[in-house]
């Protein structure tokens, strides 16, 4: 991918992150898992998709997925994707409510 990156987490499980908004990567060795997780519980099964080679691509291959930006730090970046318009993302909240939010301004996408 051009500008983004797919981490796996284990309590997240896929994420893309923009590149932009990378800070730092701290690896494990290899020896070691996090929560002391065994090898299965750790690997991720990794499906036979392909990703898009930008950020603004793959997330309108997401039209109408429910998703979590930003970790769920505000209530109104967890919803149902609608549309993308230029930089701008359209959800529709729990409450059925459409919000957007700026593509530039997305540092994590997790998948629900």
């Amino acid at each position: 991918m051009d500008d983004y990156l797919v981490f796996y987490s284990p309590v997240y499980k896929k994420i893309y992150i923009p590149i932009k908004h990378i800070k730092w990567l701290i690896p494990y060795t290899p020896n070691e898992r996090p929560y002391g997780l065994s090898e299965e519980e750790f690997s991720w099964k990794q499906a036979e998709e392909g990703f898009e080679a930008n950020f603004e691509q793959q997330l309108a291959v997401q039209l109408n997925q429910l998703i979590v930006l930003n970790m769920g730090e505000k209530i109104h970046h967890i919803g149902k994707v609608k549309s993308i318009n230029g930089k701008m993302l359209e959800l529709k909240t729990a409450k059925e409510k459409r919000t957007y939010v700026n593509i530039e301004h997305i540092q994590t996408i997790h998948f629900v």
